[in-house]
């Protein structure tokens, strides 16, 4: 009997073993990231929607959006399959990524709108990089209504000059703005927070990025709500640490990895709720040959995104938004429905501007596989449509030594005849 209990007593120790390292290496917690768009665009050549991998810098072309709409710059992601752009004319467009791509055009509200963030009740906030003013945007019907001016401090702080930069809010409905000191690649910026009920930043840390141009600013809300900034002049994603605005890491963004990518202007964008944060019950031995296990599950957020007001995410604190004296309704725009979906072209294929291309390169009149910029490159050889290629002049014709004798003796002869024949003549 002591025999079977000794058994008994070791069987139960093995197995209270097996669960902490069940606990340990198999049961960790684990986190997904969220969809994350790039949108890329540079004023009358070409504005192009991406994917990003934030842990790789790799990039997927989605499509294009139209040149003659303006500069677009500001992006907002509703759902993984809906995006939101503002150009600087003043254009809103809603692209739909399923069924298959299409771009929108719905309405002109007026600026020159360079950040864009959605609400979880819908809601878009955007910022004129004209006139430092903070607005925000109804869908339906398009109507933009001004905040107030953005200032630093409080309502009577001095104006905060908008260059470039981003907004974004975390999964706690905390807003954030970085802004840079110049369109510049030896621009420095700054993160600040903001009270969009308000329109007041707030520093954020003396750190002031000083390595040229922030164009795109995102929380990933499936990964602890990092923050992310893509940078222009280094063509890399970076993390910062929302409370002192210094960088963590970085990585290159790419097209064709490795290849860096040459990052222009344009906004991050990141679905609220598309990722959930998931735990895996951890269990806790005691020091009896009886382990417990004590499952305890963090919460997870979870939603549905959806295109209307109504937001089916777990309600962040709630902020009230009171317009300043200022707040006025400055822009009303008609939905129209003027889809683009327009596929995009093969390289070869005639295209009178890089936006039809699928390259992205619009060269001599045909979609091209590169730029095509260098010295005495062509990309539309007959045959060879597409591809660009060096074109050289053909060498001159040259002579043999005995061509070149005779060619010479012949020009002796002729002129020594033309003398022989003045001489007679006089």
């Amino acid at each position: 009997m002591r025999e079977a209990g000794g058994w008994g007593r070791g069987l139960r120790r093995l197995a209270a073993a097996l669960i902490v390292a069940w606990v340990w290496f198999g049961a960790s917690p684990t986190r997904a990231q969220s969809p994350m768009f790039l949108l890329d665009s540079e004023i009358d050549v070409s504005t192009a929607l991406y994917t990003l991998d934030q842990s790789t810098g790799q990039l997927t072309l989605l499509g294009a959006i139209d040149v003659m709409l303006g500069e677009a710059t500001g992006l907002a992601a509703d759902g993984p399959d809906v995006l939101y752009v503002t150009t600087l004319l003043g254009n809103v467009i809603r692209v739909d990524l399923t069924p298959s791509y299409m771009a929108t055009t719905l309405g002109n509200v007026g600026g020159k709108l360079t950040q864009l963030q959605l609400d979880t009740g819908g809601l878009l906030y955007v910022v004129d990089e004209q006139t430092d003013e903070l607005a925000s945007i109804q869908i339906v019907p398009l109507t933009k209504t001004v905040i107030g001016t953005i200032r630093v401090g409080s309502v009577m702080g001095p104006v905060l000059d908008i260059i470039g930069g981003d907004l974004s809010r975390d999964s706690l409905g905390n807003w954030y703005l970085f802004t840079n000191s110049a369109d510049l690649m030896s621009s420095s910026g700054k993160l600040y927070s903001l009270d969009i009920a308000t329109a007041v930043a707030t520093e954020i840390g003396p750190a002031m990025w000083l390595d040229g141009r922030i164009t795109g600013l995102a929380f990933d809300y499936g990964d602890s709500d990092k923050l992310y900034a893509s940078a222009r002049d280094l063509d890399k994603l970076l993390t910062l640490d929302p409370t002192t605005g210094m960088v963590n890491t970085s990585v290159d963004v790419c097209l064709t990895c490795p290849t860096v990518f040459d990052l222009r202007a344009g906004d991050l964008g990141v679905p609220f709720g598309t990722a959930t944060a998931t735990a895996t019950p951890t269990s806790t031995p005691t020091t009896t040959d009886t382990p417990t296990q004590t499952p305890s599950h963090s919460p997870s957020i979870t939603s549905t995104p959806t295109t209307t007001a109504t937001s089916t995410n777990p309600p962040p604190p709630t902020q009230t938004r009171t317009p300043s004296s200022t707040g006025t309704v400055t822009a009303t725009g008609t939905v129209t429905a003027t889809p683009t979906n327009t596929p995009l072209r093969d390289n070869g294929d005639p295209c009178s501007s890089a936006s039809q291309c699928a390259s992205m390169n619009c060269v001599d009149g045909v979609c091209c596989d590169t730029p095509c910029d260098g010295p005495d490159e062509t990309c539309d050889l007959p045959g060879r449509e597409g591809t660009c290629v060096a074109v050289t002049s053909a060498p001159a014709p040259t002579l043999s030594w005995p061509a070149l004798v005779v060619s010479v003796s012949g020009l002796i002869l002729i002129a020594a005849a033309r003398l022989l024949r003045r001489r007679r003549r006089g």
